[in-house]
């Protein structure tokens, strides 16, 4: 087996620009179809089109310019891409009116031949040389990019027999006006043929789907955590994102268990985002909210009464996308909130052994994309009384991972910085999120207040980034440290942050309104905790009535006090 190699088309690229493509594409479509002279032959556009198709329209082309052709000026914007029209445009013109008309004859609209003198004609219009000499069209650098994908004989006589024989390019022609110089086999011929990604990035081309051409996994795994961390700024342990992406790569199907509020969510939406900028926009997030109902018609479409597929974002994207090789993130948010055997039904095959999908009022089934992956997030794999529980099935299919309280987890590692830096963070979070409705022309009435707000909470001098603000805070989360069921998470704490920040009340007064409307309600069990953080807000308060509401909350949520077992009732 022999391939033109990667270097060797490159290099012939390079070779090909100085001549026009009245030789590359329409004199080897004329001699292709038999036009000689003296002969009028039946020749024109569909000819030309068709031989356009067969050699100079590679995969990777923009959608509205399918040719690639390699001769001449190259556009600085499109490089050497062309539209549909362009038979009848520029190779038109060039054979019609320029100076290339003078080597054809047309008897009749649909008939050509060459003038007795074309190679006079042809050969005088080939660029000038070094030397006053003219150049010839390198047979071998236009067979490399003819033949860029075939198979073929590993001799340079076996390539230049099969173009003459191909395109009937008889011996004067030959001698004329084509240069015959050989490259050095070694570097011509190749054991591998050139991918589809290594073919885009030589044309210029838009690849199949994500290329790791040149780049490494632990590139890609460093990007994806840079992404995740800092520009994010999701708090996460060591190892996390590559242990979820090792996951993802081996199963396809992963369920995120963690309680509300420990960032399951938006950790699969930054993990796909860092994905996205790796690949340039090759990876597509699909977001599908589950509810109690959620059907296989919510997830795959139906059947329309008239017949065919009422398709949902989520069938579309994965079945009827034109890029099936890009990669998918299908999130499954509260996925078991619905019954997940009865909607996954179909697809769940389909992630395990690439079995083909059958989509309703589709007709024929549907490959499952390679690199598709559905993530799915609960608040538990066991029992809930909310929820309907994983089936043993789903289980056994899915790599499921606990997403760890990374707030609880700072607090037992006493990591005050940490969690310093991680409350800015939520902060810009909040403030980006704010932003961007404004940017994309969807601000509402009040985000100039919420903006305004958060630039001056963001300040280093701010009450919310003060010294007594964090101690309060920090103080507040290791009370509720004392138990798994109370300990806080860092969603919690971005609303508290969010509402301290945007809500406009002096922030000893917000702080206090969000431990009664925000911490009390998470609190439950062992009084303990409930004790210990009355005792704090009543030292917070030290006779000023700031913290009035936080205490008359706490002292509420007390007196549900079980004597018996020293135990406080979840009051909500």
């Amino acid at each position: 087996m022999a391939f033109i190699s990667v270097g060797q088309l490159a290099r012939s690229l390079n070779k090909l620009q100085p001549f026009h493509a009245f030789y590359g594409v329409t004199f080897l479509s004329m001699k292709k179809t038999g036009v000689g002279v003296g002969t009028a032959t039946g020749w024109g556009g569909t000819q030309e089109e068709a031989l356009l198709r067969q050699y100079f329209a590679p995969a990777g082309a923009p959608p509205d310019k399918p040719y690639c052709v390699p001769f001449g000026r190259k556009d600085p914007d499109s490089w050497y891409w062309k539209n549909s029209k362009y038979s009848g445009g520029t190779l038109q013109r060039a054979r019609t009116t320029d100076n290339y008309r003078e080597a054809l004859e047309r008897p009749t609209n649909r008939e050509w031949e060459f003038t007795a003198d074309y190679l006079d004609k042809l050969e005088g219009l080939l660029p000038d040389g070094s030397g006053g000499l003219k150049l010839r069209i390198p047979v071998f650098d236009l067979a490399a990019w003819l033949y860029r994908h075939e198979d073929l004989p590993s001799s340079l006589d076996d390539v230049e027999t099969k173009f003459r024989t191909e395109f009937n390019i008889n011996d004067e022609e030959y001698a004329r006006l084509f240069d015959v110089s050989r490259p050095p086999v070694a570097q011509y011929f190749s054991p591998v043929a050139i991918t589809e990604e290594e073919l885009a990035q030589l044309i210029h081309g838009v690849p199949p789907g994500p290329s790791m051409l040149g780049r490494t996994e632990a590139e890609l795994l460093q990007h994806i955590e840079h992404h995740v961390t800092r520009v994010e700024g999701l708090t996460l342990p060591a190892g996390f994102v590559h242990g979820f992406y090792g996951a993802l790569i081996a199963q396809r199907f992963v369920v995120l268990a963690g309680r509300p509020g420990t960032g399951k969510t938006a950790f699969v939406r930054a993990f796909t985002e860092g994905l996205n900028t790796f690949f340039a926009n090759a990876v597509s997030l699909i977001d599908v909210s589950v509810g109690s109902d959620f059907s296989e018609a919510d997830a795959l479409g139906y059947e329309k009464i008239s017949g065919g597929l009422a398709a949902t974002e989520l069938s579309r994207k994965l079945f009827l996308s034109e890029r099936p090789r890009d990669i998918y993130v299908v999130l499954l948010d509260e996925m078991n909130l619905g019954q997940v055997d009865h909607y996954l039904a179909r697809l769940l095959p389909a992630i395990e052994s690439d079995a083909k999908v059958e989509l309703p009022g589709h007709g024929s089934p549907s490959q499952f994309p390679p690199d598709a992956f559905v993530v799915g997030t609960v608040n538990s794999f066991l029992e809930e009384s909310t929820r309907a529980p994983l089936s043993s099935p789903v289980k056994r299919r899915a790599n499921i991972i606990e997403m760890p309280n990374a707030l609880g987890d700072l607090v037992a590692s006493n990591d005050r910085p940490k969690f310093d830096q991680a409350c800015v963070d939520m902060l810009k979070q909040t403030k980006a999120r704010v932003d961007k409705r404004t940017r994309d022309g969807l601000g509402s009435v009040f985000d100039s207040f919420r903006s305004q707000r958060l630039t001056t909470a963001l300040t280093a001098d701010s009450d919310v980034r003060s010294a007594g603000f964090g101690d309060l805070l920090w103080n507040i989360c290791k009370a509720c440290a004392g138990s798994d069921s109370t300990s806080l998470t860092f969603g919690v704490i971005q609303d508290v942050l969010d509402y301290v920040a945007m809500s406009g009340r002096p922030w000893r007064a917000a702080l206090s309104e969000q431990i009664a409307q925000k911490v009390v309600p998470q609190l439950s069990g062992s009084s303990t905790v409930c004790e210990e953080l009355l005792a704090f807000t009543a030292n917070a308060d030290a006779g000023t009535g700031d913290f009035a509401v936080a205490t008359a909350a706490l002292e509420a949520l007390l007196r549900t006090k079980d004597l018996g077992t020293g135990h406080v009732l979840f009051k909500y």
